[in-house]
């Protein structure tokens, strides 16, 4: 049980951000706060142990917990002084059955303890989990003063450059104990792959009929490469789930015109930033795209534009100070970014490389292990093609064709490795992290064909 404890005090900080930023927001259930107050609970705490190592040159315990004291004080000062409700009010919709929610709520109580109970068949999770991220958590933990040494001197295997939030969670995790607990990054992977579907079913409830967002959900949840590849103990769930989390609330601040959103929106893209590479250009597309969007929107309210944007380019700003810290100060450059070595040659910046890459990509999304999901959701997204254009669906669309190009230029510039090995080791991980958000996606999108049909 005292493994749990770190956990709960992020869920409790968690929760009393969100319910200091979302007080405004309509598009919020019971089970979007559940879900993303886990997240953004870890995420906070990963930040703070972060902060704790540069204050006192390593792992103090006593400086973590104090930190983490400090903000649930804050917090709760600013929750009572502004009259903010500590509970939402009516959890279950007029109309539905309590038993409803009920069901939904053992559903994924069950399905975590199914989740868990499979998880250890891999406790040490797979290869790169154990030697990248695990290790590094470890050496986190006992290190001593030598800590930032994680991503100067070890060996260039290791990936030195990855960002460091998954390893800064399980130190959190570790706080009470002193001792790398096997355990620990475990219930860590268990805890996102859980999370990331309850997210989705929540950011779609009060998008489209309930029991047709909960099979979304247990299509995802039930999917064993889903549960393989999100108790890995790898960052892709962490990846995939703060990617959930940002579309939710990027599309609740752009409808609603929603400044706590915006708020939300920027603390959930500087996690992402902080949890893989990918995550530094997922922020830079997304604050892009959404910045255009807001600026070009025709729009009588044009001034409720701009705060939207300043909100979010404020809070994404603040929530990229670990990232830039960590990249400026204390890593070396990524040695499989080809970009930086404008001298060498390209060997597969070529028509072979890029019908090599676009048919093993191809491939992989028609694979039999994710169940047709993919071919299903993009069939999905033919049939709505008009509504991908429309509204705030622009932002999502966007993005999903920007990061397409973008992964296909990433393995046309391989030059350390072998195109074909690359692709085999890493397109599945890739697809595994954007399925969520694609699922959001599609049928965000059906919604509004749904009403545009009624209309008619």
């Amino acid at each position: 049980m005292i493994s749990l404890l770190p956990f709960l005090v992020s869920f409790v900080i968690g929760y009393l951000l969100c319910r200091i930023l979302l007080k405004e927001t309509k598009s919020v259930n019971a089970f979007l706060y559940f879900f993303i107050s886990i997240g953004t609970g870890l995420g906070i705490s990963s930040f703070t142990t972060f902060l704790s190592f540069l204050l006192c040159n390593g792992f103090n315990p006593a400086a973590i917990w104090g930190l983490h004291t400090i903000l649930f004080v804050l917090l709760s000062a600013i929750l009572y002084f502004s009259g903010t409700k500590i509970f939402p009010g009516p959890a279950i919709k007029s109309g539905n059955s309590p038993w409803i929610y009920l069901f939904c709520w053992g559903f994924f109580a069950a399905a975590a303890f199914v989740i868990y109970a499979l998880a250890q068949g891999h406790p040490f999770g797979e290869w790169d989990g154990w030697a990248i991220w695990n290790m590094k958590s470890r050496f986190l933990l006992l290190s001593s003063s030598r800590w930032a040494d994680v991503s100067t001197k070890l060996h260039w295997h290791t990936q030195p450059d990855y960002p460091l939030l998954l390893p800064f969670i399980n130190v959190w995790g570790w706080s009470l104990s002193h001792r790398p607990l096997t355990e620990i990054p475990l219930l860590v992977s268990v805890i996102f792959t859980v999370s990331c579907a309850g997210l989705l079913f929540g950011g779609l409830m009060y998008r489209i009929n309930n029991p047709k967002a909960f099979l979304v959900c247990v299509a995802l949840i039930s999917l064993p490469a889903y549960i393989g590849l999100g108790t890995s103990q790898y960052a892709d769930i962490i990846l995939a789930y703060y990617l959930l989390a940002t579309l939710i609330v990027l599309t609740s601040t752009v409808r609603e015109k929603d400044n706590g959103c915006a708020y939300l929106a920027g603390l959930m893209l500087g996690f992402m930033s902080f949890s893989k590479n990918e995550g530094i250009v997922i922020t830079l597309l997304l604050v892009g795209i959404t910045i255009l969007y807001l600026s070009f929107k025709e729009s009588p309210r044009r001034a409720e534009n701009l705060k939207l944007i300043k909100c979010l380019v404020m809070a994404t700003a603040l929530s990229l100070l670990p990232i830039l810290i960590f990249k400026l100060f204390m890593t070396v450059p990524n040695r499989d970014i080809a970009l930086t070595k404008f001298s060498e040659s390209f060997p597969f910046l070529n028509w072979e490389g890029l019908c090599l890459t676009i048919n093993f990509l191809g491939q992989e999304l028609l694979g039999a292990h994710w169940h047709f999901l993919w071919p299903l959701a993009g069939a999905a997204i033919i049939l709505g093609a008009r509504q991908c254009f429309r509204g705030e669906n622009k932002i999502l669309s966007l993005f999903f064709v920007a990061y397409l190009l973008v992964v296909i230029l990433v393995y046309l510039t391989t030059v350390n490795f072998d195109l074909l090995w690359r692709l085999s080791r890493t397109a599945q991980r890739i697809l595994f992290t954007l399925l969520p958000s694609f699922l959001f996606f599609v049928f965000y999108v059906s919604r509004q064909r749904e009403e545009e049909q009624k209309r008619q």
